[in-house]
């Protein structure tokens, strides 16, 4: 499809077209050939003509000739300068300009010294992506938006036919597809070429073959060799059972075997286990797509918050396009795609590996609480069963006391002192009593959110005796959280750090560091100080935590 706007050339060329470059050639060429004033206007139009491809460039004379009404020579001689002056520079993106100054310049080595302008190679898959994003045509899954768009890019270039890029987009996931329709197939295709510029289909080949030694009498005059006489072959049987999107059997279990291939190349590798592992595993799989040492610490950096789920996938990619004043990495095309899924494809390993781990330890934990249940469960079973056999037996379930022991005497009662209290009480004055009123706290409703703020050292307690059980339950209402949206994961990940528990851990981290104590040693001391202390185990039950809740 041909440029039709300014906005279809490359940013050089336009920064070229509005420099003063270009200006001082056409008043040289208008002083050159005695071109009346106001010649530069149509001038322009010409150029822009030729760059838009509205004219050919081997046109130029008959057109310069018709805009400024010029002689055939003189048309080729501004014709000459034109080419050699204003699109001499271009010559990347008008054609041939060497043969068009060499047919129409008597000295054609006037514009050798010509300066060229650079122009940076655009990938195609850049500029179908830029299409796409014009048409309102974006993917949420970045993975499939750069597959949409190399299949869009194969088809532009003549790679795939129509049909082959129409079954590409309507083919599964799992084999490269993108599950599209019909219709949002046909109307992405027709997005880069339209329906009307389309080439159309080749014609099939003619089913009739020419007989072996049958020549045409009107195109040779070779005599005609004697024809041989062949079996009948058998038919040709083709393959049959194909599915919607051109794949037979034979090709679904091709595709199925590399598929257990791959899983089984995957399994061989143990997925990384802690962040460090997964940021080499990352910058490994970039390998030598980015050269530059400097960029390659700054996408390290970026790698290991991406890790530590710091940004999420959409951050990460907005960072690395970054530009570098900014602190980005300036990285586009093939490179930010490649880079990218680089990223994320190990994000995903890491992640899978850190819930695989953290549902073993859910699972270890309620296996414990479910052993100490039955343990208790059978203990009181068995002194049920006890007390039921002794009571069978005819024991009493308490011993009575027997006749001959010994009770304590009781005092005899002094009626005069009795009497005495009585009348001291009646001779004192009377004073009002004080009321006594119930002090009752305002009811407040707490969320998930309230409940992780407020909760303390004594509430974590009561969450369970086991400090690996309570950061589990700590956990699951985090979970609870992200389940309704992002922004409440990150409400609840603040709530958790402004807790009493959390400032504690805090306090004796700060501590720590500005005695040069030992956290156990601090322990101790603030537990012999009678100050609330966490024990071991809870101090590693939250640093586990706190590792684990980030955002």
């Amino acid at each position: 499809m041909a440029p039709k706007t300014y906005k279809d050339l490359p940013d050089e060329v336009r920064h070229y077209l509005f420099g003063e470059d270009i200006i001082v050639a056409y008043d040289k060429i208008m002083a050159d050939h005695g071109l009346p004033p106001g010649s530069d206007a149509p001038l322009s139009a010409v150029v822009d003509d030729v760059l838009l491809e509205r004219v050919h460039l081997n046109d130029l004379p008959t057109h310069l000739a018709g805009k400024l009404a010029l002689d055939d020579a003189k048309s080729m001689h501004v014709a000459c300068d034109l080419t050699g002056r204003v699109l001499g520079p271009l010559a990347g993106v008008v054609g041939n300009i060497e043969e068009a100054v060499g047919k129409w310049c008597e000295n054609p080595a006037l514009f050798q010294d010509v300066k060229k302008i650079d122009i940076a190679p655009v990938a195609p898959e850049s500029v179908i992506g830029q299409m796409l994003r014009d048409g309102g045509i974006v993917m949420v899954d970045q993975v499939m938006q750069h597959r949409l768009e190399l299949i869009l890019a194969s088809y532009k270039s003549g790679v795939r036919t129509f049909d082959a890029a129409l079954a590409a987009l309507k083919r599964p996931t799992k084999v490269g597809g993108l599950e599209m329709s019909e219709d949002a197939a046909r109307n992405a295709l027709a997005l880069i070429v339209p329906d009307t510029e389309r080439a159309p289909a080749p014609a099939p080949a003619s089913s009739v073959a020419e007989a072996p030694g049958v020549v045409d009498e009107k195109k040779t005059d070779v005599p005609v060799a004697p024809e041989v006489v062949q079996e009948p072959q058998a038919p040709v049987v083709q393959k049959t059972g194909a599915t919607a999107d051109g794949l037979t059997p034979e090709d679904e279990a091709e595709l199925k075997a590399m598929a257990e291939k791959t899983k089984a190349l995957a399994a061989s590798v143990p997925p990384p286990e802690n962040p460090k592992d997964a940021v080499a595993r990352a910058m490994e799989r970039i390998g030598a797509m980015i050269a530059d040492e400097a960029l390659r610490k700054r996408i390290e950096a970026m790698a290991d918050a991406r890790m530590r789920d710091v940004r999420d996938a959409f951050e990460t990619r907005a960072l690395l396009e970054a530009p570098a004043v900014k602190g980005g990495c300036a990285l586009r095309g093939r490179q930010l795609v490649d880079v990218v899924e680089a990223i994320e494809t190990v994000y995903g390993d890491y992640q899978s590996t850190r819930t695989d781990e953290i549902a073993r330890e859910k699972q270890e934990i309620i296996r414990k609480k479910q052993e100490a249940d039955t343990e208790r469960h059978a203990v009181l079973q068995q002194r049920e069963a006890e007390l039921t056999q002794r009571i069978k037996n005819g024991a009493p379930a308490t011993k009575p006391p027997t006749p001959n022991s010994q009770q304590p005497a009781t005092p005899p009662l002094d009626t005069a002192k009795v009497k005495a209290a009585i009348e001291a009480v009646k001779a004192t004055p009377s004073a009002e009593r004080p009321k006594m009123i119930d002090i009752r706290p305002a009811p407040r409703l707490a969320g998930p959110v309230e409940e992780l703020r407020m909760l303390s050292l004594t509430d974590f307690r009561r969450l369970s005796r086991d400090p690996k059980e309570a950061i589990m339950k700590i956990r699951d209402k985090v979970d609870l959280l992200a389940e309704q949206g992002y922004e409440k994961k990150i409400a609840g990940i603040r709530a958790w750090r402004e807790s009493p528990i959390s400032q504690l851990y805090l306090t004796l981290s700060q501590e720590a560091m500005l005695s040069g104590k030992g956290m156990d040693v601090i322990l101790e001391e603030r537990k012999a100080s009678g100050k609330d202390s966490l024990s071991h185990e809870e101090l590693q039950a939250v640093m586990k935590l706190n590792a684990e809740l980030r955002f």
